[in-house]
């Protein structure tokens, strides 16, 4: 960000607890705290078909002070609302960083095809 500081996006589907999740600064900028937030999101990795792609789709944004909006998440077409906005900010060095996670599956492999991230 302008002042220095890296904005942290992280969201994956958890499992165990079948949810989406998100990360958030639980601490401060300067002495940052990167958590994973349980969303009422749903969400079943054991549920997704072996050797086929999925479409993942995640709207979010950060306003200037490093807050993170996690507005929604798609995947194979169906779309939940999340609507949360935590704080994100750190005094990290990168200068954004986005966080995706494959689920806990022993033999899991994620192949990346075509991934965007568009910033306006």
């Amino acid at each position: 960000m302008i002042n220095g500081q890296t904005a942290i996006y992280g969201f994956q589907c958890h499992g165990w607890s079948s949810t989406w999740d998100h990360t958030e600064n639980a601490g401060t900028p300067s002495k940052p705290i990167q958590e994973w937030i349980h969303s009422k999101a749903t969400c079943n990795p054991s549920s997704w078909g072996i050797d086929t792609w999925h479409l993942e789709q995640v709207s979010d944004s950060r306003n200037d002070s490093g807050n993170v909006t996690y507005n929604s998440v798609r995947l194979d077409g169906i779309q939940q609302q999340i609507n949360v906005t935590v704080p994100s900010a750190g005094s990290d060095t990168i200068d954004n960083l986005t966080n995706r996670r494959l689920g806990d599956r022993a033999k899991s492999k994620l192949y990346l095809d075509d991934l965007i991230i568009t910033r306006w």
